[in-house]
């Protein structure tokens, strides 16, 4: 078996255990692969109404965007797009979010139009699409600005308890190593990695959890980050809870902690186990989507 060795104890080992965070919703995977360039896109509002579940049910069930689903699922490209620009049109933030991922991972990419769609529904309150815009800008770090415009979109998804966007905001806050930065970014953390209220604009596929924050989460018990004091228990507590969402990242740990009897009595056909499964999570979750 190959030999698993634990990331090293610092918030840029967080980092590298994030790096391929793929956003859920509805069960769809969705590549967060770097940006090749930067759009010109208007600097996010100072306030963002979140969805209300309410509104994120109506949507996933509007009739037009059903409809141009299921055109996209039969393989009617052309038709399933026109039809989910018309629910677009109509105000519908999660096509237009289909539309974006459409036009970044699709077989003719557009980055504009890409970047246009998630603005459209990110600022209609559409959690996912912010975390997109934060990851857009994340990706792109060198040019001024970027962090800080990473950070404001990351805010806005976390503010509704999208893992992937509250995941990268906490990571972002414990590079700071600050007191309050740790403090902010552990709260996130534990409010993302905890079940969802039935009300909740953005769920987790299996309404546990965000497995983002809880493979982060147990990062930091793992490495004793942020005034956090070592905990292999709750380290392997958390790994395991992500791990039951096959969060590729958090089977990695836990194949290393058997691999190493850490925290775990030592166990070379756990090790083997988890490391599969991480294998194989990890090629389903990186490949690109679009239903187009």
């Amino acid at each position: 078996m190959k030999r698993i060795y634990i990331a090293s104890a610092s918030a840029l080992g967080l980092v590298l255990l994030l790096a391929g965070c793929a956003t859920h919703d509805g069960g769809v995977a969705v590549q967060t692969t770097p940006s090749a360039q930067t759009a010109e896109l208007p600097p996010p509002p100072d306030t963002i109404t979140p969805m209300t579940g309410a509104q994120h049910a109506a949507a996933l069930n509007d009739p037009v965007f059903v409809e141009g689903m299921g055109l996209a699922k039969s393989g009617d490209s052309s038709k399933a797009r026109a039809v989910l620009e018309q629910a677009a049109a109509a105000g519908n933030p999660i096509a237009d979010y289909v539309l974006a991922l459409h036009d970044k991972n699709g077989a003719t990419p557009d980055a504009g139009k890409s970047l246009s769609h998630a603005y459209v529904a990110a600022l209609k309150g559409y959690a996912p699409a912010q975390s997109f815009l934060g990851n857009h800008y994340e990706r792109a770090l060198k040019v001024p600005g970027n962090l800080e415009l990473s950070l404001r979109w990351y805010r806005f998804a976390a503010m509704q308890g999208e893992p992937v966007g509250s995941a990268r905001l906490a990571v972002a806050l414990l590079e700071r190593q600050t007191p309050q930065d740790f403090t902010e970014a552990l709260d996130i953390l534990n409010r993302c990695a905890q079940p969802v209220g039935e009300d909740a604009a953005y769920r987790p596929v299996d309404s546990k959890g965000g497995a983002p924050c809880q493979s982060a989460l147990g990062f930091v018990y793992l490495q004793g980050m942020g005034g956090v004091p070592v905990d292999l228990d709750q380290a392997v507590r958390w790994f395991q809870r992500a791990a039951d969402q096959q969060q590729s990242h958090a089977e990695d740990q836990l194949a290393a902690l058997y691999d190493q009897g850490k925290g775990v009595p030592k166990d070379p056909a756990q090790a083997d186990y988890w490391h599969r499964r991480a294998q194989a999570d990890a090629s389903r979750s990186l490949d690109s989507w679009t239903p187009l």
